[in-house]
């Protein structure tokens, strides 16, 4: 939510004797007129104008709009204010000063269900001669909408033999994430033993480190129990699965792409997809994945309209 207030400064006609208005702090939303340059410091502040100048150099005032996001959502209020000197701010919740909010900007990285009902606003002042004068802005109420939906199970991919990223819709629960008893993984062999489960730093990936798996084998993990962090700790459907292949190459993301590399089985080798962004550059994105062998071996790989080459490599 922008609510685009300004603080306006008009000087005192120089065709009129008297001594010096002093400022005010007045907000103004939309189009700023400009003024003539023999107009002083003196800033309207309930649009009541300085002596001489037109009613319509006041303008109207700022109201700051009210917002609706879904709970856990970013949101943020942004106030563009002028004056001269330059004004500070104190941002409000519910009538009480807001800690450290003194920026022209203030923001919920996520709106939690509790902030629903929170009413805003912001109060900018300057000093001139001596004296403060300040402006108060509207109040805005902010409304967040309560999460019911439950998190998805995305998919599930071998990073190599011994572990697997298991990916969600949402972001979850760290409890529930790493309780082992949520997880079931069974493959050729029958039920492969689950030692460790950790939540990465996007809360919605869990990486499980899990027994050996099989090399081009077919696996399927079931997942039951999770939530996610909204107040109502909406809680994952029943049968929720997935089924992936296990293969010895490990995904590796360099810096942070946006598109998810693959690996996958084809007959006589695998394909190995990636995309990002400023590769070869100073700031390279993308994802790979990878795997070590040592000795005397070939590679065969793809090129465009499935032409092909062979290369014989030695590995150090």
């Amino acid at each position: 939510m922008a609510i685009d207030l300004g603080l306006h400064v008009f000087r005192k006609p120089a065709d009129r004797p008297g001594g010096d208005h002093g400022g005010q702090l007045g907000w103004r939303v939309g189009i700023r007129r400009r003024l003539r340059a023999d107009q002083g410091r003196r800033i309207a502040p309930h649009c009541r104008c300085a002596p001489g100048l037109h009613a319509h150099s006041c303008g109207d005032y700022g109201i700051a709009q009210s917002q609706v996001v879904d709970e856990l959502s970013p949101v943020s209020f942004t106030v563009n204010a002028t004056g001269n000197p330059p004004p500070t701010f104190q941002w409000h919740r519910d009538g009480a000063k807001i800690p450290a909010a003194t920026d022209p900007s203030y923001a919920l990285a996520a709106a939690a269900l509790i902030d629903n009902g929170a009413r805003f606003h912001v109060v900018a002042a300057n000093v001139i001669s001596n004296v403060t004068h300040s402006a108060t802005s509207s109040v805005a109420t902010l409304t967040v909408l309560a999460d019911l939906k439950p998190p998805v199970l995305l998919s599930a991919r071998a990073t190599g033999l011994g572990q697997v990223q298991v990916e969600f819709s949402e972001r979850i629960a760290l409890v529930t994430a790493t309780n082992l008893a949520h997880y079931t993984l069974m493959g050729p062999n029958g039920a492969v033993a689950i030692v460790e489960a950790a939540l990465d730093s996007t809360e919605d990936h869990v990486v499980l480190n899990v027994g050996t798996l099989v090399e081009n084998g077919t696996y399927t993990l079931a997942v039951e129990g999770l939530t996610d962090l909204a107040a109502a700790a909406n809680r994952i459907g029943p049968g929720s699965q997935v089924t992936f292949q296990a293969l010895g190459y490990t995904a590796e993301d360099i810096g942070a792409p946006s598109i998810q590399g693959s690996v996958k089985a084809v007959p006589g080798g695998v394909d190995v997809t990636g995309g990002g962004t400023a590769i070869g550059g100073a700031a390279d994105q993308f994802q790979f994945s990878y795997v070590m062998r040592a000795g005397d071996f070939d590679v065969r790989y793809g090129w465009p309209r499935s032409r092909c080459r062979t290369l014989g490599l030695r590995a150090a």
